[in-house]
């Protein structure tokens, strides 16, 4: 083939998407989820004892709450994976773009050290706001770029166009300050960058502290879950199929040309990686998500920094889609889809508020003894909590295995004081940008920990009153109904605070993880350990022996999920291949 012939080809490429088999029955489950929610819908409003507070307030939740289902069940029935192109990385530029806050020197050097090891970058430039001596130190030393600014105008967005400034590549691969790259990541994604549209491609963000709270045992395997687990596994993935896979903030390589066309990363947010991949989309250009572990962070080591970044994350939400004329509600240029799928992404902050109606009004019910509906308690239970438990096994199956139901409800609960307080967003354009910090004590002090206790007392106080009038003979709907969602709501809140306590006192008595105590190449090398040693499951979780695991595929039937044995192979790097594929 000519040199003509070869452009020409890779003009005309268009990345190739693998639809991974599910069952037949899958989408007929969501459209009979859609035929009993039309008509649970008006009797639902018929219930409603419109003559108090708790029936308009439980209905607007409910409702909002088969809304969100609604997107979620509509946008995620079926998952596309790009199918790899290799590549030759003599035919690319890139440069590294590593923002920096106040992130300790010795975790920047580690994430430099990693980026240096990537084979294809032309050059690291460290950026930050303001001059620090021990980065500049460690820079000099490593022999990057250190790019201070001198000012924390726009914040993380401001950071990075200065180093766009400063840079003449055609590709940029941007890491956060504490993402250790792997060495490959080039090579395994530049390929797709033959798409002449393709603006980004997004990999999961993948984390090795598993000492962290915000994991939890799943399947047996120790760190198997965590928070962000069905977001990386089959949110990101679904989207792929409507083009709207978005830019997450970190681990993702970036084609100059379409941040050009936007005018660099976006300002006027704390949430600049999500506005970013908006304008972009809304200029035509295309994304790609790959659920190849590519880079390793660090997440939330205390609850006061979870709770700051989710406040973040919310705050952001809120403006995007409300304030800023970026809404994916009105910018011209997305697709039907693509402002569905942000809109999705945006409105699941808003769970917050949610949450805290469900939890305080169930006790202000019990309290005041209002009724939120005006027919049989038990015809209601068996209507009502019918419809959620279908939507909650539906929403099982959907998750393709990602989902632990205790699990997600217990950190909706922890999480809704940060969303909630985030929504101020809807009245205030939130520019103060606050770093997420990936060192500090387990147990920093913070309000939202004493005031998830105090809700969980309240809790306690409140369920053993209406525990104590159901014995006493008082069965009316309002106690027996508000009893029930007390209880729910307490072990679900104390699933949360209770390995929560024993996390914090493993910090105060316990050694610390062995990667605390390393630095530079020593941490670089235990970090990739996780990957040439160990064996990765498709979500990204790092375990130290072969396990069975989903594939992103449900079973032959409800409950089941095809499963791969990952092995590794000493010396070939990604060898990390299927060895059976059974069903149990």
């Amino acid at each position: 083939m000519t040199a003509t012939a070869a452009a020409e080809s890779e003009a005309s490429y268009r990345v190739e998407y693998e639809r991974l088999p599910e069952p037949w029955w899958m989408p007929w489950l969501f459209w009979a989820w859609v035929a009993i929610a039309v008509p649970y819908v008006p009797w639902r409003i018929y219930a409603t004892n419109w003559a108090n507070w708790s029936g308009p307030l439980l209905l607007a939740c409910e409702l909002f709450a088969i809304m969100l289902a609604a997107l979620f069940l509509g946008t995620a029935q079926q998952i596309h994976m790009p199918i790899h192109r290799p590549t030759d990385l003599t035919r690319w530029v890139v440069d590294c773009l590593i923002p920096t806050h106040l992130e300790p020197a010795d975790v920047i050097e580690c994430t430099v050290i990693a980026a240096l090891k990537v084979h294809g970058i032309r050059e690291v430039i460290v950026l930050a706001n303001f001059e620090r001596p021990e980065v500049r130190a460690v820079c000099e030393r490593l022999r990057v770029r250190y790019l201070p600014r001198g000012s924390n105008e726009h914040a993380k967005a401001g950071n990075l166009n200065v180093g766009l400034a400063y840079s003449d590549a055609p590709f940029l691969l941007h890491l956060d300050a504490d993402y250790i790259v792997r060495p490959e990541i080039l090579q395994r994604v530049m390929g797709w960058f033959d798409d002449p549209t393709m603006a980004f491609v997004q990999g999961p963000q993948t984390y090795y502290n598993h000492d962290s709270f915000v994991f939890r045992t799943f399947r047996r395997i120790r760190a198997g879950w965590s928070e962000q687990t069905m977001f990386y596994q089959v949110i990101q993935p679904s989207k792929n199929r409507w083009n709207a896979a978005c830019f997450v903030g970190s681990c993702a390589v970036m084609r100059r040309a379409a941040l050009d066309s936007i005018g660099g990363f976006a300002t006027g947010t704390v949430t600049e990686d999500i506005h970013t991949s908006l304008r972009i989309h809304a200029k035509g250009w295309s994304s790609v998500y790959t659920n190849e572990p590519v880079a390793y962070g660090m997440e939330a080591p205390s609850f006061k920094e979870f709770y700051t970044q989710r406040r973040r994350w919310a705050a952001g939400a809120a403006t995007i889609g409300f304030r800023s004329p970026d809404s994916p509600l009105r910018i011209p240029g997305l697709t039907l889809m693509q402002r569905i799928n942000y809109f999705n992404s945006i409105i699941t902050h808003a769970q917050g508020p949610l949450r805290a109606a469900f939890t305080f009004a169930p006790m202000l019910c019990l309290l005041t003894f209002a009724v939120p509906i005006h027919i049989n308690v038990v015809w209601f239970i068996v209507v009502s909590l019918g419809f959620a438990a279908y939507s909650a096994a539906l929403g099982w199956i959907y998750s393709r295995g990602a989902m632990h139901f205790i699990h997600n409800e217990a950190y909706l609960y922890a999480n809704h004081p940060g969303m909630s307080m985030g929504m101020a967003g809807l009245f205030k354009v939130r520019r103060e940008f606050v770093s997420s910090r990936k060192t500090g004590k387990r147990t920093e002090r913070t309000w939202v920990r004493w005031y998830l206790w105090l809700l969980a007392t309240a809790m306690l106080a409140t369920g053993g009153y209406g525990l104590t009038l159901i014995l006493a003979g008082n069965r009316s709907t309002a106690v027996l109904l508000a009893t029930v969602f007390i209880v729910m709501n307490e072990f679900f809140l104390l699933w949360f605070l209770i390995p929560l306590i024993r996390y914090e006192h493993r910090g105060r008595h316990a050694p610390p993880p062995e990667y605390h105590t390393l630095t530079g190449e020593d941490r670089y090398r235990y970090v990739m350990r996780f990957y040439d040693g160990r064996y990765v499951m498709p979500s990204g979780i790092m375990v130290d022996r072969p396990v069975k695991t989903s594939r992103i595929r449900p079973g032959r039937r409800p409950g089941w999920v095809e499963t791969r044995v990952f092995t590794y192979e000493p010396g070939k790097s990604g060898s990390l291949e299927p060895e059976t594929a059974t069903a149990t």
